[in-house]
């Protein structure tokens, strides 16, 4: 694995009459892997920038298509394992000690994609069943799982928890987003075709309450009130936009899935900004989440990995996938009394 990056950190302090410069220079290398690692499906680098480079791998051999990724504020992960019907848990990307297990499996739990989680439990959509799974956050105890046969939800992907403990989710085969309780039940239409979605992947609000989606085939992200459900227009233009989420600098990250970018809009006009991240092994890319303010993971679909992003550093940390052409505040909510 190679990080195609380097990263020169220039300190200045001012004490009295002097001023004493700190340089710390750190250029990025290739690091051999053991050889045990010379393969693997999943792995973490994480580098320390103090003058040295440290480097923490994990190893984890059964991602199959991650379709969706949810960080929280402790460098935990919850991965959607397409292909493999479970979802994947890491309890600390930064420690050397943390493995991935088996989160929640079974209960006919069929392609997970979205997940969200009000700080008690985590919501999974089954894209496969039409219905939506939820777990004992603390244990991954199966609760229960809701959408039923009256409902018109058909292939969930992308979820949000909304005012009043409610549920957004986009139903992307029908072209509908819906609204549920947190209890699962069915509350309604919130948007349809008829506002020019088509293939919805993943839903977001914007600190106002601005509901945006990901509107796959039409090659844009909407933006409706969540409250009146009343269409407000195109937020941005996003060649296959598939999953979006938000910054704590309220900008808006969205993943471009044919041109392996994710893109930065402006939260509040959503004028383009810049290509936030690309390179580094992503590939189809499908989700992003932030842990913190500068730490930022993409699920990584086509190739079965997970990139994780440092915009302080400037660095590309990736945890490579099954094939070998590579070198090497939006989603979670942390305490159940914020909604």
């Amino acid at each position: 694995m190679a990080v195609e990056s380097a990263g020169v950190f220039l300190f200045v302090k001012v004490f009295l009459n002097f001023t004493v410069f700190w340089i710390a220079l750190s250029v990025a290398q290739e690091i051999p892997l053991p050889e045990t690692f010379i393969n693997p499906t999943f792995q973490v680098a994480h580098y320390l920038w103090e003058g040295k480079v440290t480097q923490i791998v994990k190893e984890l051999d059964r991602v199959k298509k991650p379709s969706y990724i949810l960080a929280t504020p402790e460098h935990s992960l919850f991965i959607s394992s397409f292909l493999d019907d479970q979802v994947l848990y890491v309890s600390d990307t930064r420690q050397k000690d943390s493995h991935a297990i088996t989160f929640a499996q079974g209960h006919g739990l069929d392609g997970p994609w979205g997940m969200v989680s009000d700080g008690i439990f985590l919501y999974v959509a089954s894209f496969t069943t039409d219905r939506i799974h939820k777990y004992e956050l603390s244990s991954g105890k199966f609760i229960s799982a809701f959408g039923s046969d009256s409902d018109p939800l058909d292939c969930p992907e992308g979820m949000v928890v909304g005012p009043n403990r409610t549920l957004f989710v986009a139903s992307f085969l029908n072209d509908n987003i819906l609204k549920y309780s947190l209890d699962g039940h069915f509350l309604g239409v919130v948007a349809d075709k008829s506002n020019g979605i088509k293939g919805p992947e993943d839903v977001v609000l914007l600190p106002d309450g601005t509901l945006l989606v990901c509107s796959h085939y039409t090659d844009n992200v909407l933006k409706f009130n969540s409250t009146t459900n009343k269409f407000l227009g195109e937020f941005a233009k996003v060649e296959r936009p598939v999953g979006l989420t938000v910054g704590s600098d309220r900008n808006v990250y969205v993943t471009s899935y044919v041109t392996n970018s994710i893109l930065r809009y402006d939260g509040k006009m959503g004028k383009f900004i810049d290509v936030y991240a690309s390179g580094g092994g992503l590939s189809g890319p499908s989700s992003v989440s932030f842990a913190d303010y500068r730490t930022l993971y993409a699920a990584s679909y086509d190739s079965d990995r997970v990139v994780l992003y440092n915009s302080t550093s400037g660095m590309t940390f990736t945890l490579p996938g099954r094939v070998k052409e590579y070198d090497g505040e939006g989603t979670f909510i942390k305490k159940a009394q914020e909604i």
